[in-house]
């Protein structure tokens, strides 16, 4: 992969988990063995990592501990969770990033009330031209998941944008098969900001890498200044992406952020310096697991 000169202003990557980063040898997931090599890679080079998933803390420090345990020696500055809340590292914990957390907690509770009231009485008939649909009925936000992640979630995906289009500032986030709805201010690219300005970091210091829909604000060029995705991302995000004059991989699932990954370090180590180059030479092929990904409310 030709080196970006902007790969020389990074400071801090962002990582979408599930289709970027993970393999599953069980439904829970791990980081891709050559991922973790990558990440811990970034910390001689003074470059921080985040989280930036759908899942909740919860998931997120499930899935840290087991890729710690796997070799993840590098923890990341912050998680950005449910793509609306940041926690940042202090020592070993993580702490709530307020007053943004309090603020998105607020802003979720208005939207979930308007949006139940849209959607729910949609429900019958969405159960019957939906087969297996599952409604989250508590929870931060209103969240719908489809019997599977390719024509019934897309048809899903636009009959909640139809519902929902005369409900003020909020907006649909699909990721795989779920669909859910979120107030307008949050998403993975505000939170992820909000968190580099508590750090003192501009977009022109962040990579940020993610595969599906809800990562869209996260890679549209406005919150971090170099983007990417693997080969086999959503057509919406390969597409604003090459918009945002960023990276599309030339491989698939976690070996294409690898390729992005590599050439970050490739840009910022000197030659024969780069711990990834050499990993590549010795390491086993990953046991990817179950084909389909694990599905999560965003």
């Amino acid at each position: 992969m030709k080196t970006d000169p902007r790969m020389d202003s990074i400071r801090l990557v962002a990582l979408d988990f599930d289709g970027t980063v993970m393999v599953y040898p069980d439904p829970t997931g791990v980081f891709h063995p050559d991922i973790i090599r990558a990440i811990n890679a970034l910390e001689a080079l003074g470059i921080r990592w985040c989280t930036n998933s759908g899942r909740d803390i919860i998931d997120q420090k499930v899935v840290l501990e087991r890729s710690r345990m796997a070799g993840l020696t590098h923890p990341p500055d912050a998680l950005i969770c449910s793509e609306s809340f940041v926690y940042l590292r202090c020592g070993s914990e993580y702490e709530p990033l307020q007053p943004w957390n309090f603020d998105a907690e607020s802003r979720l509770s208005r939207c979930s009330r308007e949006a139940r009231a849209a959607l729910e009485p949609h429900l019958p008939r969405w159960a019957s031209d939906f087969p297996g649909l599952f409604y989250v009925e508590q929870g931060l936000f209103p969240a719908l998941r489809a019997a599977d992640e390719g024509a019934q979630a897309e048809a899903l995906f636009m009959e909640v944008r139809r519902v929902t289009a005369n409900i003020p500032r909020v907006f649909v986030s699909r990721n795989g098969c779920w669909v859910a709805v979120l107030p307008e201010g949050l998403g993975k690219g505000p939170s992820l900001s909000a968190y580099a300005k508590a750090r003192g970091f501009g977009p022109d210091h962040i990579l940020a890498v993610g595969d599906h829909q809800n990562d869209l604000s996260m890679l549209d060029g406005r919150h971090a200044g170099l983007v990417g995705c693997p080969a086999d991302a959503h057509p919406d995000i390969r597409e604003i992406v090459l918009r945002a004059g960023g990276i599309v991989a030339t491989s698939a699932g976690p070996e294409g952020t690898l390729e992005i990954l590599d050439a970050l370090l490739r840009a910022r180590a000197q030659p024969n310096e780069c711990a990834l180059c050499d990993a590549e030479n010795t390491s086993e092929p990953a046991d990817a697991g179950p084909a389909a990904r694990t599905p999560h409310i965003p």
